[in-house]
């Protein structure tokens, strides 16, 4: 039995290293965004993997979502006011979610 438990505590400890690391990750990868910056250099390699992941998905989102206007008879060339919000809570969301995210890592 308490072999089976320090074989779960290692795993949940190696799973709280792998956490905090993308956590550490996604922060920086945030970080860069929100700097503005296209300077690549001195970036580490999984930052601008993280956020190339990500901006792969919000693009794709993005496509369907005009696809799906599209189909549905209507499609604006540039976005209105709403989408601009919509598109702003979503990042505030995904800030909220990374800080979330980080406080669970501490707890574990």
């Amino acid at each position: 039995i308490i072999a089976s438990q320090q074989d779960e505590i290692a795993t949940l400890q190696a799973n709280v290293t792998l956490n905090e690391a993308r956590v550490s990750t996604l922060r920086a990868a945030l970080d860069y965004v929100n700097r503005g910056s296209t300077e690549t250099a001195g970036v580490d390699p999984a930052v601008l993997q993280v956020v190339d992941e990500i901006r792969a998905e919000v693009s794709e989102k993005r496509r369907a979502e005009l696809e799906e206007k599209r189909q549905q008879g209507g499609i604006e060339s540039a976005p209105d006011e709403e989408e601009i919000a919509r598109l702003e809570k979503e990042c505030t969301a995904l800030r909220n979610q990374l800080v979330a995210l980080e406080a669970e890592v501490q707890i574990l």
